[in-house]
Parts: structure tokens; sequence; C-alpha cells
């Protein structure tokens, strides 16, 4: 390494690992392959009885800049503290063992962080599952300074407890920087036991201390989504760790100066209502989108336009409050839905009908459906859609 690189600021590397022998030489290869080369690794290893350590060994015997600790087997929270503990970098990161990373991420990440002497700053992530990836959420590039409580209040309703569309942070660490001494201090409240939903609770306490932050939308850290994964565990587990996770929260933030109770009301029922979904086997599921113009449309003939999860939700909102008439619900698949009473979009022109509501999320498939109603001679006036970004 030349001199031109030893002025740049370290950046310390956490990797956790534990029995992912088969995974650990992809990710600590991405590592070894960054194009910034001030870099610390400090791989931990948490008690591992297969093949990891070894292999872990070898790159620490490799490289220089790889550092190699063994505890223990006392999960994941304990292990990324102890990587903490032994980081000696100006900026602190985190990296899944069984995960990858795009050769260019740091060099990105340092650059975005230090342009604005953020805090943090937050990424992108893709979610790859046999070979397919696909970045898990978009975020709209933006620029956050906290000057005073009502704001840090407003942070955190718009990017945690009420997230729209685009400005949804997703929780994982593995996607931000952190300069060293913020997460050093964060990350030491956590529960060692808190094994579920660790970062979740780390976020939101980034949020209530940070002072900026930097939200980017490009994607640089690649998830490997698999059947044995921790996220992928039984049915009945992830109900009782939600269980757990929601009384954790309530331990930590039951009593805050910036979340009200019908903040940590919400949120601790919507984690009940989607671990109550995956629980039964998405048997049931809860309403999510509703549709709030309700005075323009009351006492009218609608048409939903498309039969997807939110043209299910406005029927069944229309339903309960019997307010206004469903005349037909339009979906490009017609009876492949299976429902007799569901049409396609050429049957339209046959229908005596006050509004159509386009029940699409996405604003540019949105966008599209109403130019393909114009086309068949839809008054302009007669398409509705909102915004109804659901996480």
């Amino acid at each position: 390494m030349n001199k031109a690189e030893m002025k740049k600021s370290l950046i310390s590397i956490v990797v956790p690992v534990y029995n992912i022998e088969n995974e650990i030489e992809l990710c600590l290869n991405s590592l070894a392959n960054q194009t910034y080369q001030r870099l610390q690794i400090v791989i931990v290893d948490d008690g591992s009885t297969d093949a990891t350590f070894k292999k872990c060994q070898k790159f620490a015997d490799i490289f220089s800049d790889f550092k190699l600790i063994k505890i223990k087997h006392q999960g994941l929270v304990k292990a990324r503290k102890t990587g903490i503990i032994n980081c000696d970098g100006d900026y602190i990161c985190f990296v899944d063992g069984d995960d990858y990373v795009d050769e260019k991420m740091y060099e990105i990440l340092v650059d975005e962080i230090e342009c604005g002497k953020y805090d943090f700053v937050h990424s992108c992530i893709y979610q790859c599952h046999k070979g397919d990836c696909r970045i898990a959420s978009d975020i709209n590039e933006d620029s956050i300074e906290i000057h005073d409580d009502n704001k840090r209040k407003e942070v955190i309703k718009t990017f945690y407890i009420y997230p729209q569309k685009g400005t949804f942070i997703s929780y994982g660490l593995v996607s931000k920087i952190f300069v060293a001494e913020f997460i050093k201090k964060i990350y030491m409240l956590l529960p060692d036991d808190q094994q579920y939903g660790e970062d979740l609770l780390c976020l939101l306490l980034c949020l209530i201390n940070c002072n900026s932050f930097k939200l980017i939308n490009n994607a640089f850290y690649y998830q490997m989504i698999r059947d044995n994964s921790l996220s992928n565990t039984s049915n009945s587990k992830y109900f009782i760790d939600n269980l757990k996770l929601c009384n954790c929260f309530l331990n930590m933030f039951g009593v805050s100066d910036y979340l009200s109770d019908e903040d940590i009301e919400y949120f601790v029922k919507r984690q009940m209502i989607h671990s109550i979904e995956v629980a039964s086997n998405n048997n049931f599921r809860a309403p999510r989108h509703f549709w709030k113009k309700m005075s323009l449309i009351k006492g009218k003939k609608i048409i939903i336009y498309g039969f997807g999860n939110v043209g299910i939700d406005y029927l069944q909102q229309f339903h309960i409050l019997k307010s206004v008439e469903i005349v037909a619900i339009v979906d490009s698949r017609g009876k492949e839905t299976g429902f007799d009473w569901v049409v396609s979009q050429n049957q339209i022109t046959d229908l005596v009908y006050d509004y159509i509501i386009i029940a699409i999320e996405n604003e540019i498939i949105a966008n599209d459906i109403r130019t393909e109603l114009l086309q068949i001679g839809v008054d302009e006036k007669k398409i509705l859609w909102e915004s109804n970004y659901s996480n």
C-alpha cells in the first residue's frame, strides 16, 4: 500500500460467521477484492463446528488486513460486539458471512459519508435466490439533517414508523457505513440475547441519536436467501421471535421523547399482524391498503381495476363501509383469477359507472393503465389512483 493509500480513512468491516463453510469463501473473496484498499476485516467465528474457521484462517494467513477471532457460541449480537471492540477504523461496516459485496462498495460509501460528514450512510440491498437478484426496496436519494427534537420526531415517523414508498430504510446494518465512534456507542446498547430483529432496534437507536445521515439509491450488497437461513425459520418460531422482539422494543422504547403512544402501538401491531400472517401460512392476511378519498366516491358506481392485494383490500373496505356500489372488478387475467365476476379491460365500455379506481401500488404501472383506459375512450376525469404504499 502506497503513502497516498495510507492517508485515506480506515474502514473496519465486522464479519460474524457460524457454520457457513460452503459460503464463507465467496464472502471473503469479495472483501479481499475491494477497490478501496484501506480496510480492516474483522472476522468473528461464533464457535463454528464445521470447517468455517479453517477457511477463514487461510485468508488471515494471506492478507495482513484480515483479523480472525474465535469465541464460544453466543449468537450474532455478541459476535458483532466482539468485532466492534476489535475495530481500529474511522468507519465501521457489517457483512454477514454468507453474503457478498460489490467490489466498489466501500470506495463509494466512504466517499459519500466523508463528503457530507454524516453519522451513517444507507444504501440498498440485492436479495438473491437461486441466481435471481433483485433490489429489495428502492429509496429516494436524500440528505437528512436533524437540528431539533421536532425534526427528529418527523424523521422517525417518516423513515421508520410510517414509511411510504421511497422512504423505507431497510433495517439491515449490512448496507450501511457508520462513523466508528457513533456505532460503537449505539450497538453496545442492544441486549446480547436479542437474536432476532436486532438490526431493527439498532436502526431506531441510530435515528434517535444521529445528527445527520444520507440515503443513496444504489445497491452494492448481495444478500443470499437460502432455505436454511435465519430469515427462513419455521412459522411458529417466527411468531415467537416477533413476540420477543416486540417485548424488547417496548422495554427499550416504551417511554421515549420521540415516540408517541400511537407510534408504539402502531409499530407493535404491524409486527404482530405480519407474524400472524406468516404463522398461518398466509391463510390469514390483514388489509394494508385503504382508499383515502371516500367522500369523493360515496354513493357512486365504482369499477376496481386490479385484483391483486391492493384491489382485494379496496374491495373489503368498500364492502364493510357499504358506501359505494361495485359495478365490476377488472383484471388483465380476467376469469383466470378464478372468479367469474372479474372481467377483462375490453368489457369496460359495456359497463355503467362513475369512476374507475386503479388498484395498483406501482405508479408507473398505474400510469400505463391510465393511458390504456384513455385509448379505449374512458373519460380522464373518471380515472382515479392514489399512492398507497405498504411495507
